[in-house]
């Protein structure tokens, strides 16, 4: 799963920012522990729900998309492990985000646009 959905660092700060789209994943952390997993549909995550466990959204690439402005692309460089986000939007003219996981790049990418608007 680790390039189907977010990474840990970038769901928590999707959560901070205020990501409210359903997603299919969520990332549970158990504080007591200081564990993590993935787990697919929130039901199947609250089913051990106490104040020791955190819950973040993971969402997949098509999620993402969904949520970011029509001119945002993303295109994998074969030279290089990496996915860029690119915004040809000459106008709003956002910064390329650049990550090995797809899903974070586009995530960074959304990130970016929140915080600039």
């Amino acid at each position: 799963m680790d390039k189907h959905c977010v990474s840990l660092e970038i769901a928590k700060q999707l959560k901070e920012v205020g990501w409210k789209k359903e997603t299919e994943f969520w990332w549970v952390y158990n504080k007591l522990r200081d564990e993590h997993k993935i787990c697919y549909g929130l039901s199947d995550c609250c089913k051990n729900h106490s104040e020791s466990w955190e819950y973040y959204p993971a969402p997949l690439a098509t999620e993402i998309l969904e949520e970011l402005p029509l001119k945002i692309k993303l295109c994998r460089y074969f030279s290089k492990d990496e996915y860029r986000c690119v915004d040809d939007d000459i106008h709003r003219n956002a910064n390329t985000q650049v990550d090995s996981n797809p899903c974070n790049a586009l995530a960074l990418m959304w990130l970016y646009l929140r915080k600039e608007n």
